[in-house]
């Protein structure tokens, strides 16, 4: 898309936000790639179909949940951000506490954890809080912020996600049979 002086500038800012987010999108999936085949090499016992679903589409999805999002306006106030970010970071850590209860594999970023727990041998809150506050700490170097969801997802993510896998395998997987134990 050739962009002129009759384009407005929300056409522009439109524009610069779409390579923006395929340019994210572009390198997420990279990243996920490279998670991925440092998982199979060095811990593959973690590796199954569902890691692989999860390194492909992930990207995509995040995308696609974010075109929704923007077609919604929300209000602008501290209340309404934090019960969003509240909402999202219990969707986030229910999925992945649901995605390896299930044991169809592990997505490269939770196998590239369990391999640092296995190698360290800590427990996986802590090792998922080294490995959040080392990304977040890169993040930074490279321009990004931290705010108050991060600091959630960095301190509380282990301990809530480990607390809704426990609940999952006792409750709904023993429950209904899902599962031999």
């Amino acid at each position: 898309m050739q962009l002129t002086s009759h384009h407005t500038t929300t056409d522009k800012t439109l524009y610069i936000r779409k390579e923006a987010d395929e340019q994210s999108s572009a390198s997420f999936n990279f990243i996920n790639l490279i998670m991925l085949f440092v998982v199979f090499i060095f811990a593959r016992q973690y590796v199954n179909i569902g890691t692989a679903i999860n390194a492909i589409s992930l990207g995509y999805f995040v995308n696609l949940a974010e075109k929704f999002y923007t077609h919604f306006t929300f209000p602008e106030t501290l209340a309404f951000k934090g019960i969003a970010a509240f909402v999202a970071c219990t969707l986030l850590f229910f999925g992945i506490a649901t995605f390896t209860s299930v044991e169809i594999g592990f997505d490269p970023w939770t196998g590239f954890v369990m391999l640092l727990k296995d190698k360290v041998r800590f427990n996986y809150k802590l090792c998922l809080l080294v490995i959040n506050v080392m990304l977040s700490l890169f993040g930074l170097f490279l321009g990004g912020r931290v705010g108050g969801t991060t600091l959630i997802v960095i301190f509380f993510g282990g301990p809530i996600i480990q607390e809704f896998e426990n609940f999952i395998k006792k409750s709904i997987l023993n429950k209904f049979n899902f599962k031999d134990n």
